[in-house]
């Protein structure tokens, strides 16, 4: 309400009121009015006569209301109150400018209102405001007989949940001490008003502890002229609030929608409101309700919920990092209060859809396993030695040196010999590191390769891999020297693995060697559903007859301890990793008394990145006897053919044959 200055008195025609408003950003104007009240009206009709603008717009009155004394000379001189709605004009950061021009100096007008309601994003209360007009000319003159002179109204307003606050506005011009008391549900205020008879005066009462649904106002006058206005009911209540955050997976470089499997978004809340609450927690993709939970939030505290996306999406080569034809999904996240059903918050995430190379290459493009590389039976033995961590070639770094010392005994003849070099965080553009490699003095190139990504996030293209030389001509007893020289420095490479398989002339002691190789990038990070992040694989054998040990072999970089387990033909190996983020590593699993002609070998990844890598069977065959013989001639039905391939028995001298059977092998004397 504008001050005393502001009045306009009837031999002056024109006044200009300014308001100058300051809201926040995320206000929304819901409604705005201007309250112009009047008196010694003497136009010839029941409004007055003049033009009104409100930020430069024409207005018109919406609402207007008039009395009079009806008494004596000025008895019919109006008293009143116009009202215009402004909603539309208001500028909510700034002037805002009413201007009133009379036609002639008929009128006097009173001090202006302007009356502003708007929303804001983020609330813990609602206020409910219940407006009534009117315009009341009272005054206890001329009243002999006491009689109270009072405007006497009913306020209704709806029950109210949650009451935080009550207030009723009253309004009044003229309204100077000892003019005034009110009565409000039977409690008297005294003697309220401390105006001027140039002013419009607001009197607030709080009203909390006694407010009702119908509320009765006396507005008693005391003294002089006095005129009642209009009344406020503003009651305010507490609603339920809500602050949220709402997040995929993967959220950096924009986030992922992972192709290949379901996918869990998590929702983080608040409950920052003044009440208990419960909400309704719904996820929409691409504006399809897919999922919905309820979750009951005490007031201050904080929860998790997770929603499952089921939809899912193949994985092509759209999935792949960099795509141009990449597909984007919709999520939105609305927070709604179960009781009322009003939405409280509104989260939108907009993921491109990517495969998820951490989960294993099950779920890459092209999809892909541990292949076999080399089946092999020695006399000899199998050499593998590992260099140690400090062999590490960080990517600035750009060249490296390892030397193996091996011995060979006499009469050893190499049959292979293989130089494993696993490699991460390569930069470069192709399916390969570049560098170039030399084993004792000689260039070499590699026989295979093997690369995987994460494909997640700005390094998701990065490469993870294995690189594999053929050395089987070069080695020599003594030192073995194995040198790396990088282009640039765009690639890291964990330490190097050298593998001998030999003969020894003479020997009867068999070795067969199963070689599986591959890269397969794995963590269980990012991965709020829980799933296995692994590389699964079939480890095919042809399975010898009799078998003295058998000893699986499984290679992995940057394996450090909580890390991983291995599953290998349903029985797990737990936390069977001790290395570091710059160690190749290898762990052991005896297999003698599982092995199978098809082992599955299940390598989970329990913690952040690991790299599986190549894996080898190694069997030692025992040397069979005369029982051997004996029961394989016992288990073969009559008429039956008994194959015994290539294998010796020391001492068939007291085998017995008592049924016709055929003899087959590679060995066989008769």
């Amino acid at each position: 309400t504008k001050e005393a200055a502001t009045y306009l008195a009837a031999g002056n025609l024109s006044k200009t009121d300014i308001w100058t408003l300051d809201l926040a950003a995320d206000a929304d104007i819901i409604n705005a009015y201007l309250y112009v009240a009047y008196n010694w009206d003497k136009t010839d009709g029941n409004i007055p006569v003049w033009t009104t603008t409100f930020n430069n717009a024409a207005i018109s009155p919406v609402a207007s209301y008039r009395d009079q004394s009806n008494l004596g000379t000025y008895g019919k001189y109006g008293y009143g109150l116009i009202v215009y709605h402004v909603s539309d004009l208001v500028n909510k950061n700034g002037d805002n400018t009413f201007v009133l021009e009379k036609i002639s100096g008929m009128t006097a007008v009173y001090p202006s209102t302007f009356v502003v309601f708007y929303n804001v994003t983020e609330s813990d209360t609602i206020t409910t405001v219940y407006m009534y007009n009117g315009a009341d000319l009272l005054a206890n003159s001329n009243n002999l007989a006491g009689r109270t002179a009072a405007a006497n109204s009913v306020l209704d307003i709806d029950p109210v949940d949650n009451l935080l606050l009550a207030k009723l506005h009253v309004f009044a011009a003229s309204a100077q001490p000892g003019e005034g008391n009110l009565i409000v549900n039977g409690v008297a205020f005294d003697n309220v008003w401390t105006g001027t008879s140039n002013t419009t005066d607001e009197y607030v009462l709080d009203v909390t502890d006694f407010i009702a649904s119908s509320n009765s106002v006396s507005f008693v006058a005391t003294g002089s002229t006095i005129l009642a206005l209009q009344q406020f009911v503003v009651v305010k209540n507490a609603v339920p609030s809500v602050s949220a955050k709402v997040a995929n997976e993967y959220t950096s470089g924009g986030g992922a929608c992972y192709a290949g499997t379901n996918n869990t978004l998590q929702v983080n809340l608040t409950n920052d409101g003044l009440i208990d609450a419960t909400y309704t927690v719904d996820l929409y993709v691409n504006g399809e309700k897919l999922d919905s939970t309820e979750v009951s939030v005490a007031v201050g505290e904080k929860t998790v919920v997770y929603l499952t996306d089921d939809t899912i999406r193949p994985i092509t080569a759209a999935t792949v990092n960099g795509a141009e034809n990449a597909e984007k999904v919709n999520y939105t996240v609305v927070i709604s209060d179960k009781l009322s059903g009003v939405v409280l918050s509104e989260s939108t995430l907009t993921p491109t859809v990517l495969y998820n190379g951490n989960l294993g290459k099950d779920f890459a493009y092209p999809a892909e396993s541990i292949t076999p590389f080399n089946s092999i039976s020695i006399n000899g033995d199998i050499i593998i030695d590992t260099k140690a961590d400090s062999t590490y070639l960080a990517a600035g770094n750009l060249s490296k040196t390892d030397v193996w010392t091996i011995e060979l005994p006499a009469g050893v003849t190499v049959v292979n010999g293989y130089v494993y070099v696993a490699y991460n965080w390569d930069k470069t553009d192709g399916t390969i590191p570049v560098w170039t490699t030399t084993f004792n003095n000689v260039a070499i190139s590699p026989l295979a390769s093997y690369r995987d990504q994460s494909n997640l996030g700005t390094y998701g293209k990065y490469g993870y891999g294995l690189v594999v030389y053929d050395v089987s001509d070069l080695i020599q007893n003594g030192e073995n020297t194995f040198v790396l020289e990088k282009i640039s420095g765009m690639t890291a490479v964990y330490p190097s693995t050298l593998v001998v398989l030999y003969n020894v002339s003479g020997s009867e002691a068999i070795k067969n060697v199963y070689m599986f190789n591959g890269a397969d990038l794995l963590a269980n990070s990012n991965n709020l559903a829980g799933r296995t992040a692994a590389a699964n694989s079939v480890l095919d054998i042809d399975l010898p007859m009799f078998i003295e040990n058998a000893k699986l072999h499984i290679f992995a970089a940057s394996a450090q301890s909580g890390e991983g387990n291995l599953i290998v033909n349903g029985q797990t190996f737990t936390n069977v990793w001790s290395g570091s983020s710059n160690s190749t590593n290898e762990y052991i699993v005896d297999l003698t008394d599982s092995i199978a002609s098809s082992n599955s070998v299940s390598f989970v990844a329990t913690g952040s990145t690991i790299l599986a890598l190549q894996q080898f069977i190694v069997v030692d065959l025992a040397t069979p006897t005369a029982s051997d013989l004996q029961k394989l001639i016992d288990e073969t039905p009559a008429d039956g053919v008994l194959n015994l391939s290539n294998l010796n028995f020391a001492d068939v001298s007291n085998v017995n044959i008592t049924k016709d059977i055929t003899l087959v092998g590679d060995n066989l004397v008769i």
